[in-house]
């Protein structure tokens, strides 16, 4: 199931559990849920549903995991961010 369609489904689908949970643990929730949509969000996409979102745990996650769960992730966004735009969405990120 991609993320529209489990917004559609739950207009209160509060993203921010998703945004804190591992690939692992989603795919353990849901072996049916798309996350392909989930990666191929930006990080503004994300912060716009969440303005809480923790990018830590984001930005913990190895590229051989990232890769592993979505062969397509495109990660050209997580790179284009500049030091500045992560430290803003997470002032505690461990850079």
């Amino acid at each position: 199931m991609s993320m529209s369609e489990l917004a559609r489904h739950s207009p209160q689908l509060d993203i921010l559990d998703f945004c804190r949970m591992s690939m692992s643990d989603l795919a353990r929730h849901s072996s049916q849920l798309d996350i392909w949509d989930f990666c191929r969000m930006s990080m503004s996409e994300l912060t716009r549903h969440s303005p809480h979102f923790d990018i830590r745990d984001f930005c913990r996650i190895s590229m051989l995991e990232l890769a592993r769960h979505s062969p397509k992730f495109d990660i050209r966004d997580f790179c284009r961010m500049s030091m500045s735009e992560l430290a803003r969405h997470s002032p505690q990120l461990d850079i």
